[in-house]
């Protein structure tokens, strides 16, 4: 049906515009986990210390410039701490480099946006429901 592969754990970093007490601007290791049908897709985001679920998915294709981009919203499950509210947003990430890279951006209610940045690392999901799960089955490799 020519419909491209996300399926699968992908790693990377998601930039976030949120200030810390030094303003610095965060960059956080993140992992989804891509799960999808013929029909359905789903997306699970794992930081180390919260996780995310998408709520409505979009695998969109523009048959003129073959460009493809991964479009869902999503709910944080985990609230942030000191707030007592839920936290919703929206993602668009490119399908790039021969079907391996998503990259794109990301906005929330609360209110911030940023930049994410991943990379195919496995297409097998299964047992992969959090962030320690990923690292210990696929150890980030150390800079040289």
């Amino acid at each position: 049906m020519r419909r491209p592969i996300v399926h699968g754990v992908w790693r990377g970093t998601l930039r976030s515009d949120f200030r810390r007490d030094d303003k610095t601007s965060l960059e956080i290791p993140i992992v989804f986990v891509i799960r999808q049908t013929y029909l359905t897709i789903s997306i699970e985001s794992f930081t180390k210390s919260q996780e995310g679920e998408s709520k409505l998915e979009a695998l969109i294709q523009n048959g003129r410039t073959e460009a493809t981009r991964l479009c869902y919203v999503f709910e944080l499950r985990k609230q942030y701490q000191g707030e007592n509210k839920l936290t919703t947003g929206a993602g668009d990430l490119r399908l790039i480099n021969n079907s391996k890279q998503l990259k794109g951006y990301y906005w929330t209610n609360s209110p911030t946006y940023g930049e994410l940045q991943l990379e195919l690392i496995s297409r097998e999901c299964g047992g992969v429901d959090c962030f320690e799960e990923a690292e210990r089955k696929w150890p980030p490799i150390p800079f040289a």
